[in-house]
Order: C-alpha cells, then sequence, then structure tokens
C-alpha cells in the first residue's frame, strides 16, 4: 500500500504538472474525509497518518513550484525572504548535540513545523479572478454541510444507541476514548454532550475543522446572488452552529464566541460594534438571571474552562524558560513522536509535559528563546495581512473574509497556542496558510487598480 500511495503521488505529479490549481480543488473537496481513510489505511501501511501529503501536497507543491508563471506581489517577495530565514533557523535546530531522537525523528519534528508553509504561496496562486474566490469559499462552505450533518447523525446515534456505536464507520462497535483522547462526555446544563470525531481520526481534529469553517460559511453569505446557493449557505451556517455545540470539544463554549467577537469588531465599524456587544449583553444578562436555556450552566461550565485554561498558563514557566532558553532540537517536544517511538505520555518528562497543553512552550523547547521570538514575529507578519485588507477599499464579500480570517489567525496563533496545538493539528496545519495567501493576493489586486478589487 505504501508503494501505491507513492505511485499515485507521482502519476499526479504527471498528470497535474501543468494544472496543479484543478488538485487544489480536489483538496479542498476531499479533505473533511481523509480522517476516516486514515482509520482504513492504519493497518496496510506505515504512512497512513500522512497519505495526503503524497497524493496531495507533494504533488501541489511541485506543480506550483515548476510552473508558476504568475506575477508575484512586493508582500509575497517579502514573506518569501522571511521565509526562507525561518526554514534556515529551524534546519539548524536540527542538529541540536544531545537531542535523544534519530534523524528520522527530527525530521519528523521538521516536518510538523514548517511543511504546510509554502500554502501561502498555493493561496496566492489559486486566486486569479473572482470567480476562484467565489469557488474555493463555495466549495468550503457548501462541502462543510455533509461533515457536520454527520456529526449531528453521530451524536443522536451516541444518544439513543449508546456513545460505542457512534463511530460506525470505523468499527460496529468501539471504545470512544480510543477517539476522544480519554474524555468520552460531559454535561451543559441538562444538555449530555458526547464527544465526537465526526469524518476525521479523532475530536481535536474535528474541532478544528470546525472553528476554521466560521471563516468560509460567514463569507458566503457576502458571496452569491444565486438563490440556491444562498439557501445551501444559510442552511450550512445553522449546521455550524449546531455541531458546534454537538461535536463534544468542551472549548467550544469558549473559543467560538471568541472568534465571533473578533469577527464583530473586525467587520463592523466602532460605534456599531459597542452598540452590538451592550445589546449581546443585555440578552445574555437576562438570560443568565432568569437561567434561560440552562444559560447559568453553560456559563459556569464557561468559567471553569476559562480559569482551567488560565491557570494552567501561569504554571513555572520562569524556570521554564530558564531551563529550555538554547532550546533542545527540533522534535523533543513535538507530540506525534511520543507515539511513534512508543513514549508512555503519563511517564513522559515533565520538561516535555509541560508542552502538552501550550505550543509556546512547545517552540520554546525545541528552539529556545530566540525561536520563541521568531515564530511570534512570523505569526505577527502573517496576521498582519488581513489587517492591511481591511484598509483597503473592498468590496463587503472580501471585507467580510479579511475580518474573518484576522479573527481566526489571531485567534490560531495568540490565542489557541496559549492552550494546545491547534496550530499544527490537521486540517488547519495547511488552511491557515492557505487563506493568509489568498488575503496577500486580494491585496496585489488592490494596487492593481484604483476602484474595487475585482
Amino acid at each position: 500500500m505504501t508503494l501505491l500511495i507513492i505511485l499515485i503521488s507521482f502519476i499526479n505529479i504527471f498528470l497535474f504538472k501543468n494544472n496543479p490549481k484543478k488538485l487544489v480543488f480536489y483538496l479542498l473537496i476531499l479533505f473533511p474525509y481523509f480522517g476516516i481513510l486514515q482509520f482504513y489505511l492504519m493497518p496496510l501501511t506505515s504512512i497512513y497518518a500522512i497519505f495526503y501529503d503524497f497524493i496531495f501536497c507533494i504533488p501541489i507543491y511541485c506543480g506550483f513550484f515548476f510552473n508558476n508563471k504568475a506575477k508575484q506581489s512586493f508582500e509575497l517577495n517579502k514573506i518569501s525572504l522571511f521565509i526562507i530565514f525561518y526554514f534556515l533557523f529551524n534546519t539548524v535546530y536540527l542538529f541540536t548535540p544531545g537531542n535523544p531522537y534519530p534523524l528520522f525523528g527530527r525530521l519528523i519534528g521538521f516536518k510538523v513545523t514548517m511543511f504546510y508553509i509554502y500554502f501561502v504561496f498555493i493561496g496566492y496562486y489559486i486566486l486569479e479572478t473572482k470567480d476562484d474566490f467565489k469557488k474555493i469559499i463555495n466549495i468550503l462552505s457548501i462541502g462543510s454541510i455533509i461533515p457536520c450533518t454527520f456529526v449531528i447523525l453521530q451524536y443522536f446515534i451516541a444518544l439513543n444507541y449508546g456513545h460505542s456505536n457512534a463511530f460506525f464507520l470505523v468499527s460496529d462497535l468501539i471504545d470512544p476514548s480510543l477517539i476522544t483522547q480519554g474524555l468520552t462526555q460531559f454535561n451543559l446544563g441538562s444538555l449530555k454532550v458526547f464527544r465526537l470525531n465526526g469524518t476525521f481520526s479523532f475530536s481535536t481534529q474535528l474541532a478544528n475543522y470546525i472553528l476554521f469553517l466560521y471563516v468560509p460559511v460567514i463569507t458566503s453569505l457576502y458571496l452569491n446572488n444565486s438563490k440556491k446557493l444562498i439557501i445551501l449557505n444559510k442552511f450550512a451556517l445553522v449546521l455550524l452552529f449546531i455541531s458546534s455545540l454537538l461535536c463534544g470539544s468542551r472549548s467550544m463554549i469558549l473559543f467560538v464566541p471568541i472568534i465571533l467577537i473578533l469577527y464583530m469588531y473586525f467587520k463592523l465599524n466602532y460605534k456599531t460594534f459597542w452598540l452590538s456587544s451592550l445589546f449581546i449583553t443585555i440578552i445574555t444578562t437576562i438570560f443568565y438571571s432568569f437561567n434561560l436555556l440552562y444559560f447559568d450552566n453553560f456559563f459556569s461550565e464557561y468559567y471553569i474552562l476559562f480559569d482551567g485554561y488560565s491557570s494552567n498558563l501561569n504554571k513555572g514557566w520562569i524556570d521554564f524558560i530558564y531551563n529550555n532558553f538554547w532550546g533542545n532540537g527540533l522534535g523533543t517536544a513535538t507530540p506525534e513522536l511520543r507515539f511513534l517511538f512508543g513514549i508512555d505520555p503519563e511517564v513522559y518528562h515533565m520538561a516535555k509535559r509541560i508542552v502538552n497543553e501550550r505550543y509556546y512552550f512547545k517552540i520554546l523547547y525545541e528552539t529556545g528563546f530566540l525561536g520563541l521570538i521568531l515564530f511570534i514575529i512570523f505569526a505577527v507578519k502573517l496576521v498582519s495581512y488581513p489587517m492591511i485588507l481591511l484598509k483597503k477599499n473592498i468590496t463587503s464579500e472580501y471585507r467580510s473574509f479579511a475580518a474573518l480570517t484576522s479573527s481566526f489567525t489571531i485567534f490560531i496563533f495568540f490565542i489557541s497556542s496559549l492552550k494546545g496545538f491547534s496550530i499544527d493539528l490537521f486540517p488547519t496545519s495547511f488552511m491557515k496558510y492557505l487563506i493568509i495567501g489568498m488575503t496577500i493576493k486580494i491585496i496585489f489586486l488592490c494596487k492593481k487598480q484604483s476602484k474595487k478589487i475585482i
């Protein structure tokens, strides 16, 4: 099977060498279902977890790298230089003395950190016309209907027939803890919530997908004139809200409001934002005071999460910086290597276990204080592009996209990374770079014409 996957990779390189854009569209259509394929490939090949890198990503990279004829913008050239420097810096940390992992393990750490950054260029080159933008957004938005519907179906199966039966695409009967990282269910007021995987490998990947979906699904509402597409995209938004609640990720009640508040801040003018915030605050206070729809229970859970996450950030961080100031090498705090090399997470060295819930500490442990500073500068640079776009004279669909991209990337790089590893997990691993690349292309198109773009 491994040889077959590699063979398909070479075939795709040949078939799409002159039209890698088409392969990108196939990737955007199919990626929500890769998790299910991984379960079936697991007993057949050692590269089951990254089969899509061979079948899609590598052929796409080859096609765009060798056949790019698009004119690069000044912004893309600047970020290209930064990416090269970031690449070289991390290459040095492949050879850190004392790294316990063999070169193969270190390369996996390097791959997790660096491999998908090239999607900045993919996002830039795939977006050539307004039709391309509409096509990408509609593929992602309408394409969410089946995965979100499946999450809702899983929930009702778990509720009525038992949690173990909800994973029927994987097996007839399976221990839920194997797919839900130990935690299987919890309560939100009177609502029993089950941890689910949807069409992904495990629950955190599903949560990452759902959080990302707010970018294309809300953007799509400003994009289409067709009644059929408008209905489909509104339906997708309803399903998205429901699946956010039922997917079984406790962080959703904390993270979704953060993304939506950031979106309102960027999308609305100053006065409208504060008036809207005041209205929401009043309504929320009324619901909380009378415990309507169990709001009191929701806020209790919200407070527990916020308090737990924030207090977790403050544990021994000064000593941690001091003890790992120069870094220990790539791979030494990469979660994937713990399982690959058979290290039991419960006996994992405390200095490494502390990074399990904090991505910034993972960067610090592997590449030291300089690596952390460089990563933050890189993240700030990436997030600045949708901010630049918001200042342009752009139509409503692009303004909505820029506001949502700003919200999502700020959340991923600067909020979620204080808590977990969403930034490196599929599908956020490549989607965050894709939408940044699209943003840079829209900025470039803005500069080519004085009127509203495209």
